[in-house]
């Protein structure tokens, strides 16, 4: 059973699963208002990305074609998880939005476009990003904390016999993940967190002042037609009755899925998964490294003392695929000399000092879904990752 929490405010939010009828998409629309439906649904599509949050804007930097979060240095599981699950959510309500503001009579087609890519690219879409911000604060503070202390118990006594058998971490891992994620008095209050959110939002009228202030630079929501546009959008965040059904589910979702569960105490780094302390490190290692080598680099080029491209000359004891491969950079052109032997020189910079801590650290790791101590393998993916990463990084300072 879910408490719901007393509350003095009236607000009508609920764990219904049903979707507010009033929000549901007119079946009648005429010829040209289903062509205005449909563009305005693409908008929603197109800037979709915006909304799945920092991780996700990441992976699209760092692997723009192949959307890979093995490219992201850090993150945990769960939390892209309910990045995504939000994202979708509110890809959910502005679709329903749209449909309302294809319906409106007042306002041009133009004017509903610009109106609804500015309201999809920037976070408007209160209190959803809101209580994403709540229940991603409430896991980590309430679960993962929890999670990782008992994790961190047993590999510190596995360490301490030197037995390297993990066979019992997965176990308590998952055990106490979804014993927390389920407990009522967790979410209970989580459903309090949220509640609160809402109704004090709602009470204080927060919404048109707050839109205002964000429409400023676009255009002004006090003038007709966007002032309607405002005043019905508005309504509609007003309208949504199911984030607290939905925010619960997220909790239940990551509950099911046993690599968010094993995520509490496993970050991946660069697609390496690893205990999260370890982890942890190693992105503080890679992102410092990174930047200061970054630093010399522009420097380098600054001066004017080394050109950036130089003959393709096969003798170098710098050849470019060991610098760069062109399916990571589209450049078929040779770089310089100077700028192979830099290339070549910070790679081995980076790979020393990660292999160091790797292998001065007792580092436990998941390999194909079996939990173990750091083999020579796995240290070779992780350097072989961080280089990558390393590489495109440096690339992306070269102006060609």
């Amino acid at each position: 059973m879910i408490i719901q929490p007393t509350s003095s405010c009236d607000c009508a939010y609920s764990c219904s699963t049903t979707q507010n009828e009033e929000a549901e998409p007119c079946d009648a629309l005429s010829a040209g208002n289903l062509t205005l439906n449909e563009s305005l649904l693409s908008i929603v599509k197109e800037k979709q990305y915006y909304r799945y949050g920092s991780t996700d804007l990441v992976m699209r930097e760092l692997s723009p074609l192949l959307h890979n979060p093995d490219f992201i240095p850090y993150y945990k599981k769960w939390k892209f998880m309910i990045d995504h699950e939000f994202g979708s959510i509110i890809n959910v309500s502005l679709s329903l939005f749209a449909n309302k503001l294809a319906e409106l009579s007042c306002g041009s087609i133009s004017e509903k476009k610009l109106f609804l890519s500015v309201i999809s690219r920037i976070k408007l879409n209160v209190p959803f990003v809101k209580t994403r911000s709540i229940t991603t604060s409430f896991i980590s503070s309430k679960i993962e904390k929890a999670v990782r202390f008992y994790a961190g118990k047993e590999v510190g006594n596995v360490i301490n016999t030197g037995s390297n058998n993990y066979g019992n971490l997965r176990t308590i891992i998952l055990r106490k993940a979804r014993s927390a994620l389920l407990e009522e008095n967790n979410i209970s209050k989580l459903i309090k967190y949220i509640s609160n959110m809402i109704c004090e939002f709602h009470e204080k009228k927060q919404y048109k002042e707050y839109f205002e202030n964000k429409f400023s630079s676009h255009f002004d929501a006090k003038k007709t037609p966007f002032a309607e546009f405002t005043d019905l959008y508005c309504s509609h965040m007003e309208e949504d009755t199911d984030i607290l059904s939905k925010s619960i589910d997220i909790l239940h979702n990551i509950g099911q899925n046993e690599e968010c569960c094993m995520s509490f105490a496993f970050s991946t780094f660069l697609g390496n998964t690893m205990f999260y302390h370890e982890a942890k490190v190693l992105n503080s290692i890679l992102i410092h490294a990174t930047d200061d080598l970054i630093i010399s680099l522009k420097e380098l080029l600054y001066s004017g003392k080394v050109e950036i491209f130089g003959e393709n000359d096969k003798t170098t004891p710098y050849p470019c695929s060991t610098i760069f491969g062109e399916r990571e950079t589209g450049n078929k052109n040779p770089y310089s000399n100077e700028l192979k032997k830099f290339f070549f020189d910070a790679q081995e910079y980076l790979k020393g000092i990660i292999e160091k801590f790797l292998l001065s650290n007792d580092v436990v790791i998941i390999d194909r879904d079996k939990i173990a101590t750091c083999d020579k393998y796995f240290r070779d993916e992780i350097v072989r990752s961080s280089l990558r990463y390393l590489r495109l990084e440096l690339h992306s300072c070269i102006k060609i």
